[in-house]
């Protein structure tokens, strides 16, 4: 094996990479690495090395602990005081009436959490208020006794979190149409009567989602930081030691909350609790719900179209409830696609678990509800989040929203120009073989490309075509780790697979001067032949290894 890595002219293997690069281990120069692209949001998520679901983040306050930059209204700000991270980045903020306030301006609707590191100087509270037109949220946190005073109006959650030396995070979080302000009081118990005094602030935050993450600086502009849109997914999903490239095809979650239940989207009958406990991202994020001895539903109706495949997919962990169903209704024809069907009947796992559920709309379907019930199975409560609905026949890596739908672009390696190999060469791959299609190599033309189907291996060499058909029932290891090599030697082209050796059903190389020619990875122009894959490795080599040497290379 060692020797043959290094005879191998490229070695990609995922380890290193920065924002839009993937780097390869060989060539040494970087001419082999590879330009990434996914899109323009911050839709993409991946399973990091702790097992946890990272997300993209991003800061929307500018100047987060340049306070002197916000806009003020009867304060001073003073810089240069002991922060609560044992810097000198904390401020003194000051009032001089009894409205008095600082403030920054943004536009926005959706979900947001907004937070700000506080502690009391000589008045012992803060009041955190977010402006806007469909209705504002405030709350007051107390800096003396770590309690969160009454939040209001469109807020539907506040939490305060001791972070020592008399520090504390305080959270805000809400769902609003379009905000204009987020604004920061001093404040003396509860109330903002007090012509003077002064508290201690340092780091704002104003982010997307039901909690405050870790805190990013900003300065002029907004900082993003986790899965950017441009960032190669290093991806540990199943407890892998090793990490795996993830690339998936377009996809969009239907569903318009994915994590905020409460919002009037969700047609509800039962008691919800917000950021009740740890959600699989590592932040207490998840709901509660809590459900009685009727018959009830927690539900969202989405419209989609006719006669197409979806598949309804959400997190969710046991509780002391005796039971907990899903289904799919169709509001259209009014009846079940899915019937309700038991969670519990299918793990007794106390973890999280991500259920998915594939189901098929009629000729006449224009919506569709998705169901997370309890039947009226008595007293008790489970854990719900991360609701996904998505048009096709599986689920992709979970894409987050929070007030409207959102779609994941496609992902693209690039390497900046067709590579071609002239004469012989061998390619080799190990990759997991999750769905019915991987589609894989290609240039710009596709007159050069390799892509796996249920019972086809194809390659597509220029003019010619070697075709291995009907040698692989690749839907029996759908999961499974895949080490695949393709050599071509002179008119002689053969492939191993897991340590087997197979010879082609069709060999067009009559000539032998087939180049191997690829610019791209999961590259093409057809939709249905972009999906999902967990790439370990991928090595070229200008010249045809041995038998003995391919089958040492692939063997489990």
């Amino acid at each position: 094996m060692s020797s043959a890595l290094a005879a191998a002219s490229l070695i990609l293997k995922p380890e290193g990479y920065s924002e839009g690069t993937l780097e390869s281990l060989k060539p040494i120069d970087r001419s082999g690495d590879f330009t990434f692209t996914r899109g323009s949001n911050l839709s993409a998520t991946r399973v990091n090395s702790a097992g946890l679901i990272e997300k993209g983040r991003e800061n929307l306050l500018l100047y987060s602990n340049s306070f002197n930059n916000w806009i003020n209204s009867n304060t001073i700000e003073t810089s240069g005081q002991s922060g609560y991270d044992g810097s000198s980045d904390a401020w003194l903020l000051e009032k001089s009436a009894a409205s008095a306030f600082i403030y920054r301006s943004f536009s926005g609707s959706g979900v947001y959490s907004l937070s700000v590191y506080a502690k009391a100087d000589t008045l012992n509270s803060i009041f955190l208020l977010v402006l806007a037109s469909g209705g504002n949220g405030n709350a007051y946190f107390n800096l003396s006794t770590g309690v969160v005073d009454a939040f209001g109006n469109n807020a539907f959650d506040a939490q305060i979190e001791d972070v020592g030396g008399g520090w504390y995070r305080c959270s805000l979080i809400g769902s609003y149409t379009s905000i204009s302000q987020v604004r920061i009081y001093p404040a003396n118990n509860e109330a903002l009567g007090d012509t003077s005094g002064s508290i201690y602030i340092q780091d704002a935050q104003l982010e997307v989602g039901m909690v405050a993450t870790d805190y990013i600086e900003t300065g002029a502009s907004t900082v993003k930081a986790g899965i950017l849109e441009n960032t190669p997914r290093l991806d540990y999903s199943g407890g892998a030691t090793e990490p795996s490239l993830l690339l998936e095809p377009s996809r969009t979650n239907l569903v318009t909350q994915s994590e905020y239940f409460g919002d009037t989207t969700w047609a509800n009958t039962y008691t919800l609790t917000p950021n009740y406990t740890i959600s699989p991202d590592g932040y207490k994020n998840a709901y509660r719900v809590q459900v009685g001895t009727i018959n009830g539903n927690l539900r969202q109706q989405i419209s989609v179209n006719s006669s197409t495949n979806y598949v309804f997919s959400f997190y969710a962990k046991r509780g002391s409830a005796t039971e907990m169903k899903y289904r799919v209704f169709d509001f259209t024809n009014s009846g079940d696609i899915v019937t309700k069907t038991s969670y519990y009947s299918q793990t007794s796992s106390s973890n999280w678990v991500r259920i998915e559920v594939p189901f098929t709309t009629a000729a006449t379907t224009a919506s569709v509800g998705v169901y997370i019930d309890s039947d009226g199975q008595g007293n008790g409560d489970f854990y719900v989040f991360g609701a996904q609905l998505e048009e096709d026949s599986y689920p992709t890596s979970y894409i987050p929203t929070y007030g409207s739908s959102e779609t994941r672009s496609a992902e693209i390696l690039d390497r900046g120009a067709d590579f071609a190999y002239t004469g012989a060469y061998t390619l080799f791959m190990e990759f997991e073989l999750t769905k019915d299609a991987v589609y894989f190599l290609t240039n710009t033309s596709l007159a050069y490309r390799l892509f796996f189907e249920k019972d086809d291996a194809y390659f597509k060499l220029g003019s010619s075509i070697v075709v291995f058909q009907n040698m692989f029932d690749w839907e029996a290891n759908l999961g499974t780790n895949i080490k695949m090599a393709f050599t071509k030697s002179g008119t002689t082209a053969s492939m191993f697979v897991n340590g087997t050796k197979y010879t082609p059903s069709t060999n067009t190389l009559s000539t032998g001067n087939e180049v191997l020619n690829w610019r791209y990875l999961n590259y093409t122009t057809t939709a249905d032949r972009q999906e999902q894959a967990y790439i370990k490795q991928l090595l070229e080599f200008e010249q045809a290894l041995s038998d003995a040497e391919l089958a040492t290379l692939t063997t489990l």
